[in-house]
Formats: C-alpha cells, structure tokens, sequence
C-alpha cells in the first residue's frame, strides 16, 4: 500500500499483508529494488493520468518485477494505514505541504529550507517502505475471524456508510 502526497512529493510504502513475514522483502538491496519499483510505475503510469494527487494506492509486485496496480483509495483515515499510523501520516504529510511551499518560483530551496537546490524529485530515502522485519513481529489479521472484507465489518459494527464516500 502505497501513501502519495501531492503527487508524489512525499510517498509511504507499507507491506499490505501485515499477518505474514517474507524472506523475500528483508534486506536493504531488496527494498531500495521495491521502492524504485513502485517510485517508476507511479511517475510513469499513474501520476499524469489519475486526477488526485494526494492518494492512496495498492500494488501488486509479480516474480518478473512487473507492478500491477491493484486499486485506489481516499487518503483518509477510513483506509486502513497497515504497519504506519494516521497520525504519522498526516504529519508526514503537512511537512512535505511544507517543505513544497518553501521553494522559490523556479523550484529551487528557499533560505532555511531542507531541500537541496540541485534536487529534482524525491530519491530512495525519501520514500519510506515498512515491512514485517521478523517473525516476531507478525500481527494478526483482524479479518482472520470473520473473513469478510474490511467495509463490511465496519459498517456491521454501526459506522456510517458516508464514512466511505
């Protein structure tokens, strides 16, 4: 699951399946690979061609490095933030709003600013990618005793269905 702000300005990655932990996504090599991954796919098919910048985005990665997008959703607390908290990403956010507002007509940093001036568009680190990093850290699915979707559950315990729209 992916957090974009502002078209991608800012990005949060989060390992959608917070129940299981994969060999395959451990290690500094493989993650920097996921990012850059999802980084091209955004920029090159869904940042000029979807109409909001500020989303949240589901992806599948195949064996073949191919991402698949999978569907979108309201960056908004409704969506479920996996191994991130809202708080944090709404923080996150208003700082990247932040640090945009801080550069000059051209792009280039303003005085004070964090950005550097020969900086273009977001590197690797700057895009935060959360997975499960041991067995220890598996978290149960909250799903796992009803196995029905995650909008049905809510809106069976009261919640209000204009909550989702």
């Amino acid at each position: 699951r992916c957090f974009i702000v502002d078209g991608g300005a800012h990005m949060a990655i989060s390992q959608r399946d917070t129940a299981s932990f994969y060999d395959f996504l451990q290690g500094a090599a493989a993650q920097a690979r996921l990012k850059r991954l999802i980084v091209d796919f955004y920029e090159r098919r869904v940042r000029d061609h979807f109409p909001d910048e500020t989303v949240v985005m589901d992806v599948y990665i195949d064996g073949n490095d191919r991402v698949w997008l999978v569907d979108f959703n309201p960056f908004h607390p409704v969506t479920d933030a996996l191994l991130f908290g809202w708080d944090e990403l709404l923080a996150r956010a208003r700082a990247a709003r932040a640090d945009a507002a801080s550069l000059d007509a051209n792009g280039r940093a303003a005085a004070g600013s964090a950005w550097s001036a020969d900086e273009e568009e977001p590197c690797d680190d700057d895009v935060e990618l959360r997975v499960v990093d041991s067995r220890g850290c598996i978290r149960p699915s909250t799903l796992l005793s009803s196995r029905l979707p995650r909008d049905a559950i809510d809106l069976s315990s009261g919640e209000n269905i204009t909550a989702f729209v």
